[in-house]
C-alpha cells in the first residue's frame, strides 16, 4: 500500500500498536483503541464489536487523516486481519464480546444514523434502461465513496404516477458527519453525472431523516 512504513513494527502510540489500512482502524489492546478514537473524535458507533475482528470503521476522509496524524500505522489489510486473528481467537475473543457489546449498547450516542431518500420520476420510454444504469453504474459508485452502510430501491406504487415512473432510493449512513461527507465530497459529481446523462427526463426531490426510535419484530 502507497504510504506504509518500513518500520511498522516500531510504530506506537502511548506504547501501544493502534494500525489502520485506510478504512479500518484496529488494536490487540481494546482499551487504547477506543482511547485513541475517541481522541480523534470517532463516535463510538463506528466500533463494531465482532468477536474475531473487532475494529473501527473510518468512515469519511477526515477521519483517516486524523488517524494518521494521531500515530495511526498504516498496514495491509491482511496484516490486521493476522493481528486480530492472533489476538482474538477462541477463548480470548469470547471473554471480551460480551462486555464490548455492553458497553456499546449502554454508551450514550455519540452520533444518530441517518437516512437520506432520492425519489426519482423518470419518463417511461428511458425507464428500463436508467434502471439498469442506476443498478450498475449509479448506485455502486454511491456506495463505493465507502460513506454508506446500504442502499435500496423501490419503486412507488401508491399513489398511482399520472406519466412517468417514480423511484424511491434510500440510503442509510452511520451518522450526519458520513452525510456531510458525502454532500461535501461526492455528491456534486454524482448528482451532475446524473443529471448530464438525462437532463429535461426526469424529476428528484431528496430528503434527510435521522433514526429517532426503533422496532424489530
Amino acid at each position: 500500500m502507497d504510504g506504509e512504513r518500513d518500520d511498522a513494527d516500531e510504530q506506537s502510540w502511548n506504547g501501544v500498536r493502534i494500525v489502520t489500512d485506510g478504512i479500518h482502524l484496529a488494536s490487540a489492546d481494546l482499551a487504547a483503541l477506543h482511547d485513541f478514537a475517541a481522541g480523534i473524535g470517532l463516535p463510538r458507533r463506528w466500533f463494531h464489536p465482532h468477536r474475531r475482528h473487532p475494529h473501527y470503521d473510518l468512515l469519511t476522509v477526515d477521519a483517516r487523516r486524523r488517524a494518521r496524524e494521531a500515530g495511526a500505522v498504516v498496514v495491509r489489510s491482511r496484516d490486521i486481519v493476522a493481528l486480530l486473528k492472533a489476538n482474538f481467537e477462541g477463548d480470548a475473543g469470547r471473554r471480551w464480546l460480551q462486555d464490548a457489546r455492553r458497553l456499546v449498547a449502554n454508551d450514550k450516542p455519540e452520533s444518530i444514523m441517518i437516512s437520506y431518500a432520492v425519489t426519482v420520476s423518470i419518463d417511461a420510454d428511458i425507464a428500463e434502461e436508467w434502471i439498469q444504469w442506476m443498478r450498475s453504474v449509479h448506485i455502486p459508485d454511491v456506495l463505493a465513496t465507502g460513506l454508506f452502510r446500504g442502499a435500496r430501491m423501490m419503486r412507488v406504487t401508491e399513489p398511482p404516477a399520472a406519466a412517468r415512473p417514480t423511484f424511491r432510493f434510500e440510503y442509510t449512513l452511520a451518522d450526519r458527519a458520513a452525510f456531510d461527507a458525502y454532500q461535501r465530497e461526492h455528491a456534486p459529481r454524482l448528482q451532475a453525472d446524473h443529471t448530464e446523462r438525462y437532463a429535461g427526463r426526469f424529476e428528484a426531490s431528496r430528503s434527510v431523516a435521522e433514526l429517532h426510535d426503533e422496532w424489530k419484530v
